[in-house]
């Protein structure tokens, strides 16, 4: 598989969010889906730290069940 920049990917078991930090890294859009409120804050604190900086453009929103 294959996407292109500013393309959005899914990750539906996104664990400890490998896939969103290579996907801002190479310049495309994620959305990972994880039910494990650890996993949540592990992948929060790397995405964070692999992918902050001080040109950093990069966002991350996280939403739970109502």
């Amino acid at each position: 598989m294959f996407s292109f920049v500013g393309d959005t990917v899914l990750d539906p078991f996104l664990g400890t969010g490998t896939t969103s930090v290579a996907a801002a890294q190479t310049g495309r859009n994620s959305v990972g889906v994880e039910v494990d409120g650890e996993y949540v804050e592990q992948a929060r604190r790397r995405f964070r730290r692999e992918t902050g900086g001080l040109f950093g453009r990069e966002r991350l929103e996280v939403g739970g069940w109502g």
